[in-house]
């Protein structure tokens, strides 16, 4: 087993190429032989290095479709956790604002804390619409707004609701899904409320 070492030249230095070439068997022996054994690593040698000089020098073509995020399509106006499905934070300007029920691929379960609250969009909505896929709407996430109007009979998997998840709006009608358990203190306190059905809350903050 001998081992070769090639050097190329090249304008940004020296570049070593170690190619490792395998002993030739040969029958017999004297100087004929060597002589046949040192033509045959010369040529096997340049074809090698010619090789390995071309592969060096070709340009990498790269798949940049491969490359892209699977989370490309991500509507920017959101701040999504993927890993628990929750909104943290909403980046967008519309003020009646629809709820997907996926971002990226992965379901909306839950909306973070304070992620729709005024004080961190610098803007209040007028309206939201939600969907059924939610599970958890968070403190203050809708807190400090100009809502007037409010649906959460189409959230059938809803199972808290926030402390002042939705305080300082301007609701006047409220029934919460029979699917929520949890209901967060003051979460609709400082509203216009008139009709209130809690359905099946076991827990009011």
């Amino acid at each position: 087993m001998g081992e070769l070492i090639v050097v190329l030249r090249h304008k940004k230095g020296l570049m070593l190429l170690a190619l490792g070439l395998t002993s030739v068997g040969l029958v017999g022996c004297g100087n004929q032989n060597t002589e046949v054994v040192n033509e045959q690593v010369s040529i096997e040698t340049e074809s090698v290095v010619e090789e390995s000089v071309k592969v060096v020098n070709e340009p990498v073509s790269l798949d940049i479709a491969s490359l892209v995020n699977s989370e490309a399509n991500t509507d920017e106006r959101f701040i999504f956790d993927t890993e628990t499905g929750t909104i943290l934070l909403y980046k967008g300007t519309d003020l009646n604002v629809v709820i997907p029920e996926e971002l990226g691929g992965v379901k909306v379960r839950a909306i973070g804390d304070s992620a729709f609250n005024s004080h961190e969009t610098t803007f209040k909505i007028t309206g939201v619409t939600l969907h059924s896929g939610l599970e958890v709407i968070g403190d203050r996430a809708f807190s400090i707004n100009a809502l007037t109007v409010l649906d959460l009979s189409v959230c059938k998997g809803l199972v808290s609701i926030g402390d002042h998840a939705f305080i300082a709006n301007k609701l006047t009608d409220l029934v919460l899904p029979r699917s929520v358990k949890e209901l967060g203190q003051g979460a609709f306190s400082n509203n216009q409320l008139i009709h209130v059905n809690l359905g099946l809350v076991e827990d009011i903050g």
